[in-house]
């Protein structure tokens, strides 16, 4: 990579940093999932209340959706996470999950707020119950090292405080 791109990356981020948000609230969840229902009404009551949500569904589909749901994360302030059963199954909710776990460590006051839509923090944590069946598939027919990225940032995010419905 050339110098002066590193130079000019590490300056657009120093410009984010110090600029208000496009967006209040990101959301990321499994549409096919969970999108007509509980996604849906979440986000319908943050927009009752004022708050601007990041439609990422809207974006680009082919090469272009990669960037710009990277522009759309970085110019969120809260992360609201949904998982949901069928989460772990959808590998472009673990890849969108990655970005957001990459991403809100380089801003001070960015938080990641999971959801754990029944399912419990441990099986998001150790990727067990509904997660276990979708990481024996994604074992088989994703690359390791992508598989082991996706580990890591559920790990974390199990670890985290979040809001429990399992019970709910």
């Amino acid at each position: 990579m050339d110098p002066s791109s590193l130079f000019k990356r590490k300056r657009d981020l120093d410009e984010l940093r110090n600029k208000r948000p496009k967006y209040d609230v990101f959301v990321n969840y499994a549409s096919e999932d969970i999108g007509n229902g509980f996604a849906s009404h979440l986000k319908g009551a943050f927009g009752r209340e004022g708050f601007t949500i990041c439609n990422h569904n809207e974006l680009p589909k082919g090469e272009d959706r990669s960037s710009e749901l990277l522009k759309a994360i970085e110019d969120s302030e809260i992360y609201l996470v949904v998982f949901s059963p069928k989460y772990a199954s959808y590998k472009e909710c673990l890849d969108e999950f990655v970005l957001i776990m990459e991403t809100y460590p380089m801003f001070k006051k960015r938080k990641v707020f999971p959801i754990f839509f029944y399912v419990y923090p441990s099986d998001v944590r150790n990727q067990q119950g509904p997660f276990l069946e979708a990481f024996w598939g994604h074992e088989k027919d994703v690359d390791p090292e992508r598989v082991q990225i996706w580990r890591k940032a559920l790990k974390e995010a199990g670890d985290m405080s979040g809001l429990n419905l399992k019970d709910w």
